[in-house]
């Protein structure tokens, strides 16, 4: 499995403003998210970026 860290950035809006967004890795699956839990904000950037894999509390849970 290929992986590596992510250098790319990534703009949203989030309440009328717009913020950066660098997700944490690039994988062979795709562009992966580690996240404990989903605040507003991860919802925002999930919304905009439907392609990221967000990997939240319940999906690392397994894996740790």
């Amino acid at each position: 499995m290929y992986i590596e860290r992510n250098k790319n950035i990534f703009r949203y809006t989030f309440e009328n403003s717009v913020h950066k967004y660098i997700p944490d890795f690039i994988t062979d699956e795709g562009i992966i998210e580690v996240k404990g839990r989903k605040d507003k904000k991860a919802l925002a950037k999930e919304n905009q970026f439907p392609d990221i894999i967000i990997f939240d509390a319940t999906k690392m849970k397994p894996i740790l």
